[in-house]
Parts: structure tokens; C-alpha cells; sequence
């Protein structure tokens, strides 16, 4: 018996569809939701033989009553949510130096590249990630350690997140801006319960003054395939 193929882009296409109906059928009733219970108000005040003042008085406050409680729904359900709140902030760099006999810095020893994470949430969601690799003037680390993927972050904090260190002994300081990259793939939200993720592949510039041997970032760009 033939079975089909699964296509992973038709799979994905029909979870984003899905989800957009049921998200255009949630939002629908509750945009309408004020203005019909409007409407059953006036129904039932025109069958109770009300006056008209009283029902307009009555059609006002339930409208009222129900857009502010919708709308306090919808801020609560915003601030309890954990979708897209935690983000990239940013690159990380770190350094350390060869040093000559008079102590000046004459190559690198070793560079460690990361990135900043920023939770916005007003409670602690925990990160894992999935997948990293990073590279420094196009050396990389070719047995990196990475036991430590990833920790719980307080509410409305940020964190480092770093790579393995990538050994530059042969890399000298012979200019002052130097190429990076670093490609990672972070799953985050309720600790225990993580099933967003975010992604960042970005080129890195790195600026460094030769007198200090201070090594920084002096730019980035997301990375083109």
C-alpha cells in the first residue's frame, strides 16, 4: 500500500493556516462580542416593554462593561504569555592575549564569542539551546564543550550566553578589525515548559586597540546564505 511523502514545508504551511483561522475566528468573536450583547440587551429590553431611555442606559453600560473587561482580558493574557519574550540583544566577545617579553600583546591566545539574551517577561522563563557554532577569523574550535546549554533567567533580566573558547595562537595582531560569526538556535519559555524558539546567524566586525589589546564589537549584520 503506498503511503504519501511527508513535505515538511506543506506540513508547516497548514500548522501556520490552522492557526491563523483559529486566530482570526478568536479575535472575530471578540471584537463582535460588545455589539451583540448590545443587541441581545435591546432585544430583551424591547420585549420587556422597557422604556427606551432605560434601554439605551442599559445597551451603553453592557457595551461599556464588556469592551473593558475584554480589554483587561487581553492585557492579562499579553503579560502572561511567554511568545517573544526573550530576545537577542546583541554580541558578546572576549579575549585574552599572547604578550611579548616587554608585555605587549603580540597575538591572541584565546577568543570566546556569545550573545546577550534579554527576558521581558515579569516572571523567569528558562532557555535551552539548540544549536550554536561560532568562528573567529575563520577558525573555529574543532572539540568544543558544550555541556552548558542553558539556565533559568529572572524576570525582566538579561544573560551571557558564550560559546566555547576558540584557540587564536596563530592569529597575530597585525590590524585592527578582525571577522566573526556566530549561528544559534534557542528554545525558551516556562521553565520545564519550553517550546518557543529564536534564532540568530550574524557576521560579526571586531575592532581592537593595539596599545590596550581591548578587543570589541564594532559591528554586525545578519548573515547572507
Amino acid at each position: 500500500m503506498a503511503t504519501a511523502e511527508y513535505d515538511p514545508v506543506k506540513s508547516v504551511a497548514k500548522s501556520v493556516g490552522i492557526n491563523l483561522v483559529v486566530r482570526a475566528i478568536t479575535w472575530g468573536i471578540i471584537t463582535t462580542l460588545p455589539f451583540l450583547l448590545v443587541l441581545l440587551t435591546a432585544v430583551i429590553g424591547y420585549l420587556q416593554t422597557m422604556p427606551l431611555v432605560y434601554i439605551i442606559v442599559a445597551a451603553t453600560f453592557v457595551f461599556a462593561s464588556a469592551s473593558t473587561g475584554l480589554l483587561r482580558i487581553a492585557e492579562l493574557r499579553a503579560r502572561i504569555s511567554t511568545v517573544n519574550k526573550l530576545s537577542f540583544q546583541g554580541p558578546f566577545v572576549a579575549a585574552s592575549f599572547i604578550k611579548d617579553k616587554k608585555g605587549n600583546s603580540k597575538s591572541f591566545d584565546q577568543v570566546q564569542i556569545g550573545v546577550f539574551l534579554h527576558n521581558s517577561a515579569d516572571f523567569p522563563m528558562s532557555y535551552y539551546v539548540e544549536t550554536i557554532e561560532s568562528s573567529f577569523e575563520s577558525t573555529v574550535n574543532s572539540k568544543p564543550n558544550r555541556k552548558f546549554r542553558g539556565t533559568v533567567i529572572s524576570a525582566r533580566t538579561s544573560t551571557i550566553f558564550k560559546d566555547a573558547s576558540i584557540d587564536c595562537k596563530k592569529i597575530l595582531l597585525d590590524k585592527t578589525i578582525y571577522d566573526g560569526h556566530i549561528k544559534i538556535k534557542v528554545k525558551y519559555g516556562l521553565p520545564g515548559w519550553e517550546r518557543h524558539f529564536i534564532e540568530q546567524d550574524i557576521n560579526i566586525n571586531f575592532g581592537i586597540d593595539p596599545k590596550s589589546g581591548f578587543l570589541a564589537i564594532a559591528g554586525s549584520s545578519d548573515r547572507v546564505q
